[in-house]
């Protein structure tokens, strides 16, 4: 028998997903920073790479790298406790993260899939998975802790949401001590 790492299903409720208001200073600046540079009119017309007049390349770049991980940062639901959501603005897809796996909706769109950890392990050996005992958002990164050998994270960048798991510790198996 092959062995069975992660049983994840698909299968899972439909969420109503309300704009995040912006409450918090971080917030606030990520907003200043998004219509400084999210005005379509105007950056339609300059290209992203030129630098705007007053400003020093350097300082360009810096505002721009923020811009860019503020866009991708995970962003707790005030309306909806311990949820967090995530946009990823270039593929187009709104996430919504509780403690029991994801929700991901392409926006404007009439579908929706996600994912939720039931269980890890070898053949009969699975250990099942409940609710995350621990959720953690910085930045771009969100980390589900499962238990004490087992944490779930995604990272949201350009490239899109990656997904991963990080075991401390080899499952317990049938065949103990063999690979």
């Amino acid at each position: 028998m092959s062995p069975n790492y992660f049983d994840l299903a698909s299968s899972r409720f439909v969420l109503p997903l309300p704009l995040l208001p912006l409450k918090r200073k971080a917030h606030l600046a990520g907003a200043l920073v998004l219509l400084l540079f999210g005005a379509q009119s105007a950056a339609a017309e300059r290209k992203v790479d030129q630098v705007p007049a007053g400003l020093a390349p350097s300082d360009w770049q810096s505002i721009r790298a923020a811009n860019e991980a503020w866009k991708h940062a995970f962003h707790p639901l005030t309306d909806e406790s311990g949820k967090w959501r995530a946009l990823n603005p270039g593929q187009g897809f709104s996430t919504t993260f509780d403690e029991k796996g994801f929700l991901s909706r392409p926006q404007g769109s009439g579908w929706e899939w996600g994912l939720e950890l039931k269980s890890y392990g070898f053949g009969a050996q699975q250990k099942e998975v409940g609710r995350a005992s621990v959720m953690e958002a910085e930045g771009q990164r969100l980390t589900y802790t499962r238990d004490a050998s087992l944490s779930e994270w995604f990272l949201n960048d350009q490239r899109g949401l990656e997904h991963g798991f990080t075991l401390l510790e080899r499952p317990p198996s049938e065949r103990s001590g063999q690979p």
